[in-house]
């Protein structure tokens, strides 16, 4: 076991790939594994860390440093606005998009493309990578010693 007696090595490498953005059948092919043991991994990791979705997950492994900011991180790119990274910030709580339109008052449509335009700045391939990546770029900070940016916002305390 590693991460703290909390995940195995396997579960950590799987993680490491949800991160990445990989898909099940991705990681499966890279780890050589079934799709169903890639499912059972996550649903494992899920559960170790109190998960609700692969975002969360990401955001979890995270402030709990199982993942770590990268030594030479993706350029951060100015200007995201309050509401993009309140939507990434709910998001990486595990918050669906219709949770997400009702706690900003918006329009579902508006989550959507507010996700949309942070996952292209960001060149994310999905939810989890975009966790992943902002957290990277400090758009994400860590919340247990405020590592990041230092913003907060409306949405959770989270940048």
């Amino acid at each position: 076991m590693t991460a703290g007696n909390c995940l195995t090595e396997r579960q950590m490498q799987v993680l490491a790939l949800v991160a990445d953005g990989l898909t099940n059948p991705e990681i499966g092919a890279r780890l050589w594994l079934t799709v169903n043991t890639v499912r059972t991994h996550i649903v494992k990791i899920s559960a170790s860390l109190g998960a609700r979705d692969r975002a969360h997950c990401v955001h979890l492994a995270h402030q709990r440093r199982f993942l770590c900011r990268a030594a030479a991180p993706r350029p951060i790119r100015r200007g995201w606005t309050l509401r993009e990274r309140q939507v990434i910030a709910l998001a990486a709580d595990g918050t669906t998009n219709p949770q997400i339109a009702a706690a900003l008052r918006v329009e579902l449509a508006t989550v959507k493309t507010l996700m949309d335009r942070a996952r292209i700045r960001i060149d994310a391939r999905n939810r989890a990578q975009l966790v992943h990546l902002a957290h990277q770029q400090g758009v994400l900070p860590l919340a247990a010693d405020g590592v990041g940016s230092g913003k907060t916002s409306e949405a959770g305390g989270q940048p």
